[in-house]
């Protein structure tokens, strides 16, 4: 499931990269949240997105129903929430990686960090 999948990146995101991050003081508070605008909220709504697939999956055949379930998810206001949140994440992109190219010289703890989480995670 493509969303299973997207929420299993956010959490490495989380577990791999911010967190160890945060508990290293490698970044202030500021720059996490540069670098990772809005996690947790793209954690909930994916969370929340992926939960009720799984719930529908377990029903009985996912094609009858996803529909009126994507329907639901994308209402108005789930919408506004879930398009603010992505919004937010892309534009801040550009930010966070100027920031980053412009740490790496000055940092070489950070970086050696960086390539440790890396590694774990396969890439």
């Amino acid at each position: 499931m493509m969303e299973a999948s997207h929420l299993s990146s956010l959490h490495i995101l989380t577990v791999l990269f911010y967190q160890r991050l945060y508990k290293e003081k490698l970044l202030s508070q500021e720059e996490l949240t540069l670098v990772f605008p809005d996690l947790r909220e793209l954690l909930k709504i994916h969370g929340s997105l992926s939960g009720k697939m799984k719930d529908l999956q377990e029903k009985g055949p996912l094609i009858e129903e996803i529909g009126d379930h994507l329907l639901s998810q994308f209402g108005v206001a789930a919408s506004e929430a879930l398009q603010q949140a992505i919004t937010k994440y892309g534009l801040q992109q550009a930010r966070a990686l100027e920031f980053l190219q412009a740490k790496q010289p000055r940092d070489a703890r950070f970086w050696r960090v960086i390539q440790i989480c890396s590694m774990r995670r396969g890439g």
